[in-house]
């Protein structure tokens, strides 16, 4: 058992410091102290909303079974933002609903953004890995093609306290929507070197689920190793 726990011990330190390692990526990267050899081109600030496509979703009446039924098309609420890269949602609503709500296809690899939410929710982004529509408290940010979407991603997560900051504020009523997204402003390097970056802090992030994958097995091991040994 001892084995085992040595081994949890190493795969939790693992994800610890690959945790150091992207807070301290991210700081040197957006504030540009740290860049990739042959990028010296001033990064220029851009309105999101300018180069963008912002749109935000919809709920159908849950009253109305139809809209639910058959179930056809992915449908995410404000909570699954916490899942961080998303290969499919939790619920899923019928043609008819789609229909008959204000809920927008949003195609793959956008930025979704929390508006609203329990806890720490308002403010999380996400990114989809599927084509899927959003219920109202979600706001997609369709990056132009002058930005790519990891680097977007990774720049707003790094801006987190500021996004919760801005949604505090007069007139706010405690929120984000889709105006306040629309006027985030966001200082950018030219594609190739925003897409080093991104891939860069993508890839810690991939270790990072791996391990945290890893670290769930072995923990499951180690109680049926327990449920076993004490039977």
């Amino acid at each position: 058992m001892s084995n085992v726990d040595v081994l949890i011990a190493a795969t939790q330190h693992k994800i610890d410091a690959l945790e150091q390692v992207k807070k301290a990526l991210l700081q040197r990267l957006f504030d540009q102290s740290w860049r990739f050899d042959g990028y010296l081109e001033t990064w220029k600030k851009y309105r999101l909303g300018d180069h963008a496509e912002i749109l935000t979703g919809g709920t159908p009446k849950t009253s109305v079974a139809e809209y639910w039924e058959p179930k056809s098309i992915p449908w995410m609420s404000s909570g699954e933002v916490n899942k961080v890269y998303l290969d499919q949602t939790d619920t899923m609503i019928s043609l008819e609903g789609f229909k008959n709500s204000s809920a927008r296809w949003v195609k793959k690899h956008s930025i979704l953004i929390a508006l609203a939410g329990q806890g720490k929710t308002r403010g999380t982004v996400a990114v989809n890995n599927i084509a899927l529509t959003t219920n109202q408290s979600i706001a997609a940010i369709i990056p132009g093609k002058d930005l790519y979407y990891e680097f977007v991603f990774q720049n707003l997560t790094n801006r987190y306290n500021e996004l919760r900051l801005i949604s505090s504020g007069d007139g706010t009523r405690g929120g984000l929507n889709k105006q306040i997204v629309s006027d985030v402003t966001i200082h950018s390097p030219n594609l190739n070197e925003q897409i080093r970056i991104g891939k860069l802090l993508s890839k810690v992030d991939h270790l990072s689920t791996e391990n945290q994958l890893k670290l769930s097995r072995i923990e499951l091991i180690k109680k049926y190793l327990l449920q076993t040994l004490f039977i």
